[in-house]
């Protein structure tokens, strides 16, 4: 993959209160099971 230029430099994830550098990490953290349980814990609270 080549670099990709123009894009954020960081993203948040105001579910889990957590920064990341890239959309590579940004997906992997959705994908993951920490995120998934503060995503339904999130959900059951609403």
């Amino acid at each position: 993959m080549g670099e990709m230029k123009g894009l954020k430099r960081s993203y948040t994830c105001d579910v889990c209160n957590v920064t990341l550098n890239s959309v590579a990490q940004y997906y992997a953290h959705l994908q993951g099971s920490k995120h998934q349980n503060n995503l339904k814990n999130q959900l059951c609270v609403q």
